[in-house]
């Protein structure tokens, strides 16, 4: 009997180990963020609301689209049972390509190339608070390349997060954007409490866009932390503008490619250290990289020092 428990112990034991090498992950697609990527209004009303479920095998290196429904493989870019994903500084990527067949009969070709921000403790659990107690945004960015009957490019970028969304943040999502910083209707959110605490900064939005293509409104936009001190120059970067975009060097870097062209949504998730590491192509956006570092840090001081 004595052996039969040390066996069931040694079972048990290898069971909670193998568990703690794979994550679920629940990534919402929401109208706002079908939108921006451009996508038709036809195929907006089609996937809004609709809840991307992963299964991640750290173990394996293999991810899992395990979605109640097949079309989302069109936003995940997992036709398959299981891709093999690279393990990069942040998080994860894979890529994938395979074909779809259009009510037509004719064939439209993809191709994804796709980043999964997030990391994972000791305990493999999703990390979703930063160690200053605010949220950490973890998202599925997909890049998407449509050949065929059109030749399209798509930039999608999903919230994520380690537990499944209610009915309440499911109808939101169908009509809106979802805020990451909401985890149900039952919990408060944060917003009356950072809007108390808000720094105000003393910034010259004058010479950056403040049209429809905005990164950052500067009516509304406040710094409450050096988070969102750290955003606020990473838009100026781009000028303020969602339409910018600037080329890294022919080398790699993060889990970017080299020479790759790369926009606000590409950067908006690097910590500091990586951000002021860019490998920028252009001599221009390196001096003004140089430029936002050093009005960064002198900030930086002011908001510590206020926090």
């Amino acid at each position: 009997m004595k052996k039969f428990f040390n066996f069931l112990f040694i079972y048990l034991l290898f069971l909670n180990a193998s568990y703690s090498d794979e994550v679920d992950l629940y990534c919402i697609v929401s109208k706002l963020d079908l939108k921006k990527a451009n996508v038709a209004k036809e195929d907006q009303n089609r996937f809004a609301g609709k809840v991307i479920k992963f299964k991640i095998n750290f173990d394996e290196n293999l991810i899992y689209d395990i979605s109640s429904e097949d079309q989302l493989n069109l936003l995940s870019g997992i036709n398959t049972s299981f891709i093999k994903f690279e393990k990069v500084s942040g998080g994860i990527k894979y890529s994938n390509n395979f074909e779809v067949k259009m009510k037509n009969g004719k064939m439209t070709k993809y191709k994804y190339n796709n980043y999964l921000n997030l990391n994972i403790n000791s305990a493999g659990k999703v990390v979703e608070i930063n160690t200053d107690g605010t949220r950490r945004n973890i998202e599925l960015n997909s890049r998407v390349k449509q050949t065929g009957l059109s030749f399209k490019n798509f930039n999608f970028s999903f919230p994520c997060r380690s537990k499944d969304y209610n009915d309440a943040e499911i109808s939101m999502a169908k009509v809106a954007a979802f805020l990451p910083g909401i985890i149900s209707t039952s919990e408060k959110t944060t917003s009356e409490k950072t809007r108390k605490n808000s720094k105000k900064i003393d910034y010259d939005w004058s010479k950056l866009n403040n049209n429809n293509n905005k990164i950052l409104d500067p009516n509304t936009y406040v710094v409450n932390d050096i988070n969102s001190l750290l955003k606020l120059y990473k838009a100026k970067l781009f000028e303020n503008n969602n339409d910018n975009s600037i080329f890294l060097k022919n080398r790699k870097y993060l889990h970017f490619e080299p020479g790759q062209e790369i926009v606000f949504d590409d950067i908006k998730n690097l910590d500091e250290r990586q951000f002021f590491r860019l490998p920028l192509y252009n001599s221009k956006d390196k001096d003004l990289l140089k430029t936002i570092k050093k009005e960064y840090l002198i900030q930086k001081k002011s908001v510590v020092k206020k926090g």
